[in-house]
């Protein structure tokens, strides 16, 4: 039996195709997946549907779990997050249920199959280093174990040392006194300097393990994803197109699989470059101590330019600039959801005097439904209108005319967001938040009024935060204030912003946002 074993398709419908079509040329009985369907790309109906009549057994993956409610969805990054959320808007209850109804691992014919670790497959840890291999080998006694997860092709070995070492991918026999784990590599998202996808074929009778690299259509997989908003920075796009068959290597001690006038194995060229990354992954035990090397680097170059003189200051205020406007890239438009971009993401110099006790943010101007066609100056809105309906109104109290009033309607519990352009103050100020809510109908939910400051890294982290727990029992308009303590000022001159979230059904009105410095 010969088996195509794929894995971490990512809603690449494009790659999967060329995957599929390289696969029938291979005399292939049945194709596992080893999970992660979905998440990051943008076609995971088409994804689903194509492995619908294809699969013969299917492993769930961490996005998999995560989009099915299995997996916590903050144990992901921004980039993953975002894409999580928007694919499961996008699925219906057919796509859920087909993803929630995958196995964590399967057996047979000495073989394992999983997404990740075979110590604790549900908790989707990886395995890079030696020691996190020997773990794995340690829970399982079948001597070929499949996974996926780290998008990076290769093999872990061990024999009769009891040492795993690993090795770049090379087809092999297996040999009765060795064990093998096999990471298939990524389908749709490489992560190995490699611009192809990557799959595995397992022969059960010979007991032969061949590796496959396909090329695929890379423009179009990136025009889609930035056709519906997702994140398209991918390092493997902007590879050079590699185009050379897969040649089996000549240097190699494995024991050499028999050949197949179907087959095509990998190039010497594509195999020592390969082994030369994976002697640098090896010198380095693991991808955590190589960032912490690129981490030392920036730091020496950090330094050497304040040494060298005023670009420091130059460098600091553009990287931070440059930082927040990656982190505030967001989507335009999505199947089901939408986050309408503030036309100013940074509140321009001008409007910045930072004088005590006025509002940094100038009064909202526009009026009516906001939609994608609609952008506001300085707010950046996140609902899925499908549920959720987001206006802009006059205040009926004549003494509050001046502050026009978001009236946010949702029909589901699901997240909005409401969050400011961002502001750039000096170190040691500090400041007060302060908005006005009114809960026309509140069935249940949660509403949190945060203050944020962004890490050079992107990252925003909450001030200063109060969860609006009256709100649903107050017939008037309920006042929420932030702030911050004269003895605990911005430690740093980093970016601040105001936040709302809000998770209900009814209707809430919010007015007189605003942000100010106090003295």
């Amino acid at each position: 039996m010969r088996y195509a074993i794929i894995s971490d398709i990512h809603s690449n419908i494009q790659a999967l195709q060329a995957i599929l079509a390289d696969i029938k040329k291979q005399n292939i009985d049945n194709v596992i997946s080893l999970g992660d369907i979905v998440g990051y790309g943008p076609n995971p109906l088409e994804v689903i549907a194509l492995l619908n009549g294809v699969l013969s057994d299917s492993i769930l993956g961490n996005h998999d779990a995560a989009v099915a409610g299995y997996f916590p969805i903050n144990k992901f990054n921004d980039n993953a997050r975002a894409s999580l959320e928007w694919t499961a808007e996008y699925l219906g209850k057919k796509e859920l249920n087909y993803l929630s109804h995958q196995a964590l691992e399967i057996t047979f014919d000495n073989a394992r199959f999983a997404h990740s670790n075979f110590s604790n497959s549900a908790s989707f840890d990886y395995i890079i280093s030696p020691n996190d291999a020997l773990t794995s080998f340690n829970a399982c006694e079948e001597q070929l174990l499949f996974t996926g997860h780290s998008h990076v092709p290769g093999i872990f070995v061990i024999g009769n040392s009891g040492v795993p070492h690993w090795l770049p991918p090379i087809d092999f026999q297996t040999e009765e006194e060795k064990r093998y784990i096999i990471n298939v590599g990524s389908v749709g998202i490489p992560r190995d300097n490699d611009s192809r996808a990557s799959y595995c074929i397992f022969d059960t009778e010979s007991q032969d393990v061949f590796f496959r690299k396909v090329a695929f259509d890379r423009i179009s997989f990136q025009n889609s994803l930035s056709t519906e908003g997702l994140f398209s920075g991918f390092l493997f796009l902007q590879l050079p197109d590699v185009t050379d068959e897969n040649k089996l290597p000549e240097d190699t001690d494995f024991k050499k699989p028999e050949r197949n006038v179907a087959f095509n194995p990998l190039s010497t060229d594509e195999s020592k470059e390969l082994m030369g990354q994976i002697e640098e992954l090896n010198t380095n035990l693991t991808s955590l101590n190589r960032a912490h090397n690129r981490l030392l680097h920036f730091i020496i170059l950090i330094i050497l330019i304040f040494i060298l003189g005023g670009g420091y200051f130059a460098f600091n205020t553009f990287a931070k600039k440059t930082f927040v406007q990656l982190r505030n890239t967001i989507f335009q438009k999505t199947s089901g959801k939408e986050t309408i971009p503030a036309i100013y993401l940074e509140i321009p110099k001008s409007k910045q005097k930072f004088k005590c006790e006025e509002n940094i943010f100038p009064p909202i101007r526009e009026k009516g439904d906001i939609n994608i066609d609609k952008k506001l100056e300085y707010w950046n809105l996140n609902f899925s209108p499908r549920y959720q309906n987001i206006k802009i109104i006059e205040s009926t109290d004549s003494k509050h005319k001046k502050y026009p009033t978001f009236e946010i309607t949702s029909d589901s519990m699901k997240d909005i967001t409401i969050f400011s352009a961002y502001a750039l103050p000096k170190k040691n100020m500090r400041f007060k938040a302060y908005a006005q809510f009114k809960a026309l109908n509140f069935d249940d939910g949660s509403v949190l009024f945060c203050m944020e400051y962004c890490l050079p890294d992107g990252t925003w982290k909450s001030l200063l935060q109060k969860n609006l727990t009256k709100l649903k029992t107050s017939k008037r308009w309920l006042s929420a204030s932030l702030t911050m303590l004269k003895k605990e000022p911005l430690l740093n001159d980093y970016p601040i912003r105001l936040s709302m979230k809000f998770r209900f059904k009814g209707k809430i009105l919010i007015r007189k946002t605003i942000l100010l410095r106090k003295k």
